[in-house]
């Protein structure tokens, strides 16, 4: 693989037999681990998600401008369900292949222009969505839940949802359709005994 630094830029020279992707790689990691640490990442973060980088390479056996999100699926989906990461781990992981994906693709730095060059393919960009591997489960609250929360003798507990709630925690839909407002005028005058 022929290169030359011109004015601080690296410049390839079109494809050949000789090209390495794996050099070529290798630049564009480097050139992602300056750029982290000039924008005040630590530069053990840099070194992390670069090893996360060369993972997912191994794992698709395949570079980066070639990855397809089916790629991206098995790779997360083998992180969550082979090696039982937790979805809060998986979640930081996309969040690091989306950037290092946003900066190989960023035309201020030429990798796909080089890319293209190089091997006849460009990254199609930051292919891999973000995507909420938790369910979450919304349900209204009953009156029933509101009145117990609400009388506690004891405070309540966040371990389940007839323990209590905070006005930042509840569900939409919890006040059967109320206003906070509303609701506290019907609540203030049921309970106008325990208020006075």
């Amino acid at each position: 693989m022929d290169r030359r630094e011109v004015g601080g830029r690296l410049i390839y020279l079109p494809a050949d037999s000789s090209a390495s992707s794996e050099a070529f790689l290798d630049d564009v990691l480097v050139g992602w681990r300056r750029a982290q640490i000039t924008q005040n990442f630590r530069a053990s973060t840099a070194d992390r998600r670069i090893k996360l980088i060369h993972r997912m390479v191994d794992f698709v056996g395949s570079p980066p401008w070639q990855w397809s999100p089916h790629d991206a699926d098995e790779f997360f989906a083998h992180l969550r369900g082979v090696r039982n990461l937790s979805h809060a781990t998986i979640r930081a992981y996309q969040s690091d292949v989306r950037l290092f994906l946003e900066y190989a693709t960023n035309p201020v730095y030429e990798w796909n222009e080089n890319c293209g060059r190089l091997f006849g393919t460009v990254w199609l960009g930051p292919q891999v969505e973000v995507q909420c591997l938790c369910e979450f489960r919304v349900r209204e609250w009953t009156q029933e839940e509101i009145h117990e929360s609400w009388h506690a003798d004891t405070p309540p507990s966040r371990s389940s949802p007839k323990s209590g709630i905070y006005n930042h925690e509840r569900p939409h839909g919890s006040l059967d359709g109320m206003t906070p407002q509303r609701y506290w005028e019907t609540w203030t005058q049921e309970n106008q005994l325990a208020i006075a």
